[in-house]
């Protein structure tokens, strides 16, 4: 995987009592078919990932949400996995 691509600002998510850094990148070009949702720890001792692939030339008229594949790295916890989805959905283009 290869991690050069464009991104927002992280943010600062405060979920549980636990403070993270939160943030996404996608490849350059192409951030409708591929994504990586990361949160790290506040302390930056932990990392976790949400990767999104999307089929190339999937129809507009399709919704990505039902046609893409998930993958988690790090092992997130299910709080870790709900924020991160939280990411996801929060893409006025994802539905």
């Amino acid at each position: 995987m290869n991690l050069s691509g464009t991104a927002p600002p992280m943010k600062a998510v405060d979920d549980e009592d636990d403070k993270f850094l939160v943030g996404e990148l996608c490849q350059a070009g192409n951030c409708s078919n591929q994504r990586l949702y990361v949160a790290f720890s506040w302390n930056k001792d932990d990392a976790w990932a949400l990767y999104v692939q999307v089929p190339d030339g999937l129809p507009s008229d399709k919704a990505p949400s039902r046609h893409a594949s998930y993958r988690w790295l790090g092992e997130p916890d299910q709080s870790v996995r709900r924020m991160l989805d939280e990411q996801l959905k929060a893409d006025p283009n994802w539905y």
